[in-house]
């Protein structure tokens, strides 16, 4: 009886082995065809990343232009800021060409 048990494990252990070749080696169709879609899937899955990183973003930028002008218009000592002074290499010479006069105003 043990001896019968342990047969029948081994010929349910052999029906479970798979033999049958695998076909993405065999046949280059079938590989050619798979790394299409594989390549296909990668650039879905990388637009569709591009896509939610550009609507995140947009989101963002969006509130902290909100929270900016939100901010200005609450408080009422903000002042623009100033604007930056040229550079000048040379110091700027006016000549004074005209002469004040004195107003007449009788």
């Amino acid at each position: 009886m043990k001896y019968l048990i342990y047969i029948l494990m081994m010929l349910l252990l052999m029906a479970c082995m798979d033999d049958t070749p695998n076909l993405t080696e065999t046949n280059p169709r079938i590989h050619e065809e798979l790394m299409q879609r594989r390549q296909a899937y990668h650039k879905r899955k990388l637009n569709e990343c591009r896509a939610e990183v550009i609507d995140r973003a947009t989101v963002y930028v969006d509130s902290l232009i909100s929270a900016r002008i939100s901010f200005q218009f609450s408080d009422s000592i903000v002042f623009p800021p100033k604007p930056e002074k040229p550079e000048t290499k040379n110091p700027i010479i006016i000549e004074d060409t005209v002469r004040a006069r004195p107003l007449n105003l009788k």
